[in-house]
């Protein structure tokens, strides 16, 4: 349940416990769940996402979240990685899992 912001304050408590969070990954992940990405399957991008950090025991240093529309629709599905600023677009599952082991985990970004 969430509770009604009222004041600078509480928002900057937020703000403070979710930047103290974020700072917990090495990586943040970023994937896309606008309207356009949805219907282009983003859900299979999060779940690969996730099955290859469990399987490069990553999972607890690496942050995934699904957003809202990033912008870029005709691109989709599509991922942000965090710190790098990295984008990745028009995705599939095996392209994911692909950047988890090159991007994450070598530390080689993918370029095309």
């Amino acid at each position: 349940m969430s509770k009604e912001i009222k004041t600078i304050a509480q928002l900057e408590e937020i703000k403070k416990a979710f930047l103290n969070d974020r700072g917990k990954y090495k990586y943040q992940i970023l994937v896309c769940g606008g309207t356009g990405c949805v219907s282009s399957n983003c859900a299979a991008i999060e779940a690969a996402v996730k099955g290859e950090l469990e399987a490069q025991a990553m999972a607890n240093d690496v942050k995934v979240y699904q957003t809202g529309c990033m912008g870029i629709c005709a691109l989709g599905p599509l991922m942000l990685v965090l710190p790098d600023r990295t984008f990745y677009i028009k995705l599939n599952p095996e392209k994911a899992k692909e950047i988890v082991q090159s991007h994450l985990v070598q530390n080689k970004p993918i370029e095309e």
